[in-house]
Order: C-alpha cells, then structure tokens, then sequence
C-alpha cells in the first residue's frame, strides 16, 4: 500500500510533534526535496485511508495530525519512543539503534556486507551510514 520512502516519511512525522521542513526528510532519505514533497502529496491524497491528515505548515514543514487513533494503528503504524514498526517491520530511528544493529550484524554474518545493503536495511542514506559506521 505505502512505498518505503512513503513509511519512512511517516516515521519521521510520527516521531517528531513539530513540523518537519521537507528538505530535512530529503536529506534524511538522500532524495530530492521535489521527491519528498511528491510523496507527502500522495500520503496526503490517501489521509482517508490513514486516520491521519498531514498538514503544510508554510516556513515550518509538515505534520501529522491523527484524527483516527483505531484507524492508524489498524494500518500497522504503531510507534514506540525510539522505532517505528510498520507492516512487520522496525526502523531503528536513533543512531545508538543503529550502531548496535550494525555491530551484530558484522558478528553474525559469514559473508562480506554492502554499504547498500545497510542503507536498504535500515532505509537511511549512505551518509547516515557512514556516520553510524565511524562510531562502529
């Protein structure tokens, strides 16, 4: 129903209780801000289906607003301080989250990891990556 760069963009609006500027989500998901603000205009089209409506604030960004609590969360949105779990699957949204992810990951796996495959994973762009990375 929703694309991975459309749950990641209400990842970002769940977690934050002020508006988010389009061109901080752009940066966040290593896209255009013309891509952000195409995907809020398809989420914003289908605010029926959510229980939600997402809201331009002019100079400030965007924000969501939850109208329908039940709804929502019967749309497999549910969120918890650090991650957001959406059909099945988490995004570890805090960097510590990430470098613990990141470290077992190395542990347990046999075969050589990709760069890609991380950012795919843990849908981040690789400079958030690299960041995590430097920590690791």
């Amino acid at each position: 129903m929703f694309t991975k760069r459309q749950k990641a963009i209400l990842s970002f609006l769940v977690q934050n209780k002020d508006p988010i500027p389009a061109d901080w989500m752009a940066k966040q998901l290593g896209v255009s801000d013309r891509t952000v603000r195409d995907e809020l205009k398809e989420l914003r089209m289908q605010s029926h289906i959510l229980g939600a409506t997402i809201e331009s604030i002019r100079g400030k960004g965007y924000k969501l607003e939850i109208q329908d609590v039940e709804r929502f969360q019967k749309m497999g949105l549910l969120c918890d301080k650090k991650n957001l779990h959406v059909e099945n699957q988490t995004y570890l949204l805090e960097q510590n989250d990430r470098v613990i992810y990141i470290l077992k990951k190395f542990l347990l796996e046999k075969r050589p990891i990709k760069l890609e495959s991380l950012e795919e994973e843990l849908f981040v762009s690789k400079p958030t990556i690299q960041s995590d990375l430097k920590i690791v």
